[in-house]
């Protein structure tokens, strides 16, 4: 069999005595270890262990892991890929395409009208964009079925009644439902 430190990436196996005495003291430990496969790939993995005394002839460390690698991956590409959009200096919002409701939206589109996050995903289109009625939101949508999007100028109206002119750009995302994507700019 192979020896557990051995599994253990070579940068952390300094580590393993500091876990054998906390599972020793404790009976249980759980938390991420990295782990270095044959072919020298690192993996995460997320574990949970027990040490059993009772009814064996010398104590034994029973545990469950599985590898999370994947799965941090993909969150620390949804935090990167979140904070580029929150950065860009153009509101971009995600709108529901029935209601016209924002479902999310980066910094800019709620920090430029004067609103909290909370109190902007509240909105629709129609509270902000004083030129937006059903009659325009119906030639909108022909226009994107036709292809696939739209750029227009418009107006917003801030929360304090001020209201400066936009250049919008508006498409259709299919992904499980349809969505509409707004990437709207200040062209004061």
């Amino acid at each position: 069999g192979t020896n557990f430190r051995e599994i253990l990436a070579p940068e952390v196996r300094d580590q393993f005595d500091d876990y054998l005495k906390r599972i020793r003291a404790d009976g249980v430990a759980s938390g991420l270890m990295l782990v270095q496969t044959r072919t020298g790939e690192k993996r995460i993995w997320e574990y949970h262990n027990t040490l059993r005394t009772q009814g064996v002839s010398a104590p034994i460390v029973r545990g469950m892991a599985r590898d999370i690698t994947e799965r941090r991956r993909a969150n620390h590409s949804l935090r990167l890929f979140r904070t580029l959009i929150d950065r860009s200096s153009d509101a971009i919002e995600v709108i529901d395409p029935n209601t016209l409701r924002f479902l999310d939206c980066n910094e800019s589109a709620y920090h430029d009208l004067g609103y909290t996050r909370e109190e902007f995903l509240s909105l629709s289109a129609y509270d902000i964009d004083p030129l937006a009625d059903e009659r325009v939101a119906a030639r909108l949508t022909e226009e994107m079925d036709r292809s696939g999007f739209v750029i227009f100028e418009s107006i917003h109206r801030r929360k304090d009644g001020s209201t400066f002119p936009v250049e919008v750009n508006l498409k259709i995302v299919r992904l499980e439902r349809d969505y509409r994507l707004a990437v709207v700019r200040d062209i004061t």
